[in-house]
C-alpha cells in the first residue's frame, strides 16, 4: 500500500469477518463531551476462533454494565460508613491518650491506649 503524500488516509479493511475477544480494562471511563462509558485501558486477554461476534456483549449492554460499576449498592455504602465511624471513634481514643499521657508526665506515668485497653506505664 502506498501513501501519497497530501492525500487524507482512507480507512482500510483489517479484518474481512468480525472477530471475538476477551478484555479487561481499569474500570470504567466517561471521555471529556461523551455520553457513553468507555473501558479504561483495555487489554486484549483473549481471541476466540470458535466464536461468532454476535454472542458478544453489545454497546447497550456495556454501557449497562459501566453503570452498574460505577454506582454504589447501598449495603457497601451503609459499610463504607460504620468503617469511617470506627475509624473516627480510634482517633478520638488517640486523642484522649495523648492529653492524658501529656497530664501524667508530671508524675512520671504514662498511660497508652489501644482499642480500649490501657496500660499505666508506672506500674
Amino acid at each position: 500500500m502506498a501513501f501519497e503524500h497530501g492525500r487524507p488516509l482512507q480507512p482500510a479493511e483489517l479484518f474481512r469477518y468480525p472477530i471475538s475477544v476477551e478484555l479487561m480494562g481499569a474500570g470504567f471511563d466517561k471521555p471529556a463531551n461523551a455520553r457513553y462509558f468507555a473501558l479504561r485501558f483495555p487489554r486484549v486477554l483473549k481471541i476466540y476462533d470458535d466464536r461468532t461476534f454476535k454472542a458478544d456483549v453489545t454497546f447497550k449492554e456495556l454501557q449497562e454494565m459501566a453503570r452498574r460499576c460505577i454506582e454504589m449498592p447501598e449495603d457497601s455504602e451503609k459499610e463504607e460508613m460504620h468503617w469511617l465511624g470506627r475509624m473516627r471513634s480510634f482517633d478520638d481514643l488517640t486523642k484522649e491518650s495523648e492529653v492524658s499521657s501529656s497530664k501524667d508526665s508530671d508524675s512520671g506515668s504514662v498511660t497508652v491506649a489501644s482499642a480500649g485497653d490501657t496500660y499505666d506505664g508506672a506500674g
